[in-house]
């Protein structure tokens, strides 16, 4: 299909030259004129299709409803790098505290995964991006990306540090023990996917308060809330929804939580409503 498309792109451009030359001939400057313009914007449209990016013949995305999962999620895939850290045995420099190496990769809509490489602009300081590159390699088909319904091509994000022998309190670090190396994963797809979608359920919903459809827009900041708890400003607001919806005991709920997180705006809030 698509090979059929180029070939019709370049007859149509063969037959506007073929036109062109004969405007010329017959002095028709005014048919010359409009071929020229419609050429120009012939070829700004093909240059704008040639922008996308395919794999097998379909739209590589960074955002979906639902994004690509190692089976068993993020717990299972660090089980798989463990065993297979055992093997490949990545190394980092002593004198190095902190080793970083991001990868991107594309989750096909069937869940292979391919073109598996550091992140495109970023570092491989320590030299263990080849490792992490051969462990990806082995991986089992993931569960694909889907928009809509319709499973898709993903491009997905992974960053790994590493670490020597470090003293941390700190829980996310996984240590492996054959190489006696620590490793923290952050699944940057997973960071980015759920910062999209908390700004676009959060701004649905002031669009919504905005029109006094408070009970929309509630529904729309506790969205916000499942894909970032941490959102202060969707909590502030659901308050508020929840105030006008006259559930006052749960918008107090929030408000206790937000000062209990900080936020000192919510003391009014609290003497006129909560305080009886």
């Amino acid at each position: 299909m698509e090979e059929n498309y180029i070939l019709l792109q370049g007859d149509l451009i063969k037959l506007l030259i073929s036109y062109l030359q004969q405007c010329l001939i017959n002095n028709n400057m005014k048919e010359f004129l409009f071929i020229i313009l419609l050429l120009i914007s012939f070829k700004m449209v093909i240059a704008q299709d040639n922008t996308i990016t395919k794999s097998n013949d379909s739209l590589i995305v960074s955002d979906a409803d639902t994004i690509p999962k190692f089976p068993g999620g993020d717990s299972a895939l660090t089980d798989f790098i463990s065993k297979q850290i055992s093997v490949f045995k990545p190394t980092i420099p002593k004198e190095q505290l902190l080793c970083s190496v991001k990868l991107q990769f594309i989750v096909t809509d069937s869940g292979r995964l391919e073109k598996i490489k550091i992140l495109q602009g970023s570092t491989d300081p320590c030299g263990v991006g080849k490792d992490m590159i051969g462990i990806f390699e082995l991986m089992p088909k993931w569960i694909p990306a889907s928009n809509n319904g319709k499973l898709v091509n993903f491009l997905f994000l992974v960053s790994f540090t590493f670490a020597n022998n470090i003293t941390t309190n700190e829980t996310k670090y996984h240590h492996f023990d054959a190489v006696n190396l620590y490793m923290f994963m952050n699944n940057i797809s997973m960071v980015n996917h759920c910062k999209v979608k908390d700004d676009f359920y959060y701004n649905s919903g002031v669009k919504k308060a905005n029109v006094a459809n408070y009970l929309g827009a509630l529904e729309d900041f506790n969205e916000a809330l499942r894909y970032n708890p941490l959102d202060k400003d969707a909590l502030y607001n659901l308050a508020i929804m929840k105030l006008n919806l006259t559930d006052v005991s749960g918008a107090c709920e929030d408000w206790h939580l937000l000062k209990e997180s900080g936020v000192t705006d919510v003391d009014k809030y609290i003497e006129k409503y909560c305080n009886k």
